[in-house]
């Protein structure tokens, strides 16, 4: 009998408790992906992976799930590096710092003098140099001259301060981000491995500058697929050599000696903007704290960038 009414009272109970059962609870999607942007936004990549995993969860829809997917690859690290979703280029955060910035060595140009105390805040910046498949994805043309180095992966060239300026112009359209070109100050703080006294980009030994750069003696007077030589210590490649980058300042012969320390941003005006980094050509001129410059509407053969981009 007591078992008879155990197994009535389990029926009863099966029949009762799922209409009592607690309901799930769902968080609006829409909202997640809108709090997922203004951390993408800020280049709080972590916390926007977070979110936009959170809204594809709670079944957001299109478009905003293809939105949310395509930005999730910016959230993927490989290396310290963050890729971004539109082009594929890869940026490294550089830490700041305080360095001497100019002709550590001695034997620089008076543009390079006097050495003097900069301090740069943390920033983003591009692994490689732009490449004329990145450029070719998103401008639809390739500037660069086809009978020297060709390949996708080759950095685009025969570009003027200009051109860069319209590459990242369309791209933070396309993205929502502030890209833009690194100031010199964070180039040569890149360049020297975090400020380090390096007189090449990853190194200061003369008989090791062939494994870091693309320089007179194994170029073959022409530009290289980016990333075949090795890295600097921030990991950074082909800082000394293959094509010259252009900066956003505005050049200044005697910049140096009225520099402000704290993230210098160049002259407030001038003809010619900066390149660094030096071409493909002799070792003196690929050095570290090299300082060129051409007028912006120009380009040169062995023109190229890198692109940068604020921590925050």
């Amino acid at each position: 009998m007591i078992r008879k009414v155990c197994i009535v009272l389990l029926i009863i109970a099966s029949l009762i408790v799922p209409s009592i059962g607690f309901t799930e609870v769902r968080i609006n999607p829409d909202k997640l992906y809108k709090n997922g942007i203004k951390a993408y936004n800020k280049n709080n990549y972590e916390k926007a992976n977070k979110l936009f995993n959170e809204a594809i969860n709670n079944g957001l829809q299109e478009p905003l799930l293809s939105d949310a997917r395509s930005r999730l690859q910016m959230s993927v690290k490989s290396d310290n590096a963050i890729i971004d979703h539109i082009t594929g280029m890869a940026f490294v955060l550089v830490k700041g710092g305080c360095f001497q910035m100019g002709d550590t060595f001695g034997d620089g140009a008076a543009s390079e003098k006097p050495v003097h105390e900069v301090c740069v805040s943390d920033f983003y910046m591009g692994k490689y140099e732009v490449t004329q498949g990145q450029w070719k994805k998103l401008m639809g043309n390739n500037p660069s001259d086809l009978n020297d180095c060709a390949d996708d992966d080759c950095p685009v060239k025969q570009v003027s301060w200009d051109d860069a300026q319209a590459f990242i112009s369309k791209l933070n359209t396309k993205s929502g981000k502030n890209y833009r070109l690194p100031m010199e100050a964070e180039w040569e703080y890149a360049a020297r491995s975090g400020g380090k006294r390096e007189k090449w980009a990853g190194t200061s030994n003369e008989s090791s500058l062939g494994n870091y750069a693309w320089y007179d003696d194994n170029s073959e007077g022409r530009a290289h697929p980016v990333g075949k030589k090795r890295a600097n210590g921030l990991g950074f490649y082909d800082m000394s050599g293959n094509v010259l980058e252009w900066c956003e300042d505005w050049y200044g012969k005697s910049y140096y000696s009225e520099s402000p320390r704290n993230n210098p941003r160049g002259p407030s005006a001038g003809q010619a903007r900066v390149l660094r980094g030096g071409p493909w050509a002799v070792r003196w001129w690929v050095r570290t704290s090299v300082r060129d410059a051409k007028l912006p509407y120009l380009a040169g053969h062995a023109t190229g960038f890198r692109v940068a981009a604020p921590a925050r």
